[in-house]
């Protein structure tokens, strides 16, 4: 390789996303924990049973989520960008770096989106 060229990335290449059964399993565990985490936590502010923290949290929607979903959010999204990019385990297929670089740019996007919003309000 000479010193103009770069390595090309061979994950990043338009390909048919396709999820394997650990990245299935960890979004599938990430929605439910947060899910989990706000039904607890509305239980936790208003007391009752979980059934009805998840009937308030559904009929009469919070206008902001607390803290701790920046945290969890945040922590969640370093570990799946580790393990992904960075572990070198062999259950991370090429379309699962493309699957996971697809989610975490939309959710740039969003973020974006978001603070330019709350910037111009």
């Amino acid at each position: 390789m000479s010193t103009g060229e770069r390595k090309s990335l061979s994950w990043l290449r338009w390909q048919p996303i396709k999820f394997s059964p650990w990245l299935l399993f960890y979004l599938l565990f990430v929605f439910i924990s947060v899910w989990l985490i706000e039904g607890f936590h509305e239980q936790f502010l208003h007391g009752g049973t979980l059934s009805a923290a998840f009937s308030r949290i559904r009929f009469q929607r919070p206008a902001a989520p607390f803290m701790l979903y920046f945290v969890y959010g945040g922590l969640a999204n370093l570990f799946l960008l580790w393990f992904t990019f960075f572990s070198r385990s062999p259950r991370v297929k090429d379309h699962d770096k493309f699957a996971v670089f697809l989610m975490l740019s939309g959710a740039l996007v969003g973020w974006i989106i978001l603070l330019a919003r709350v910037a111009h309000s």
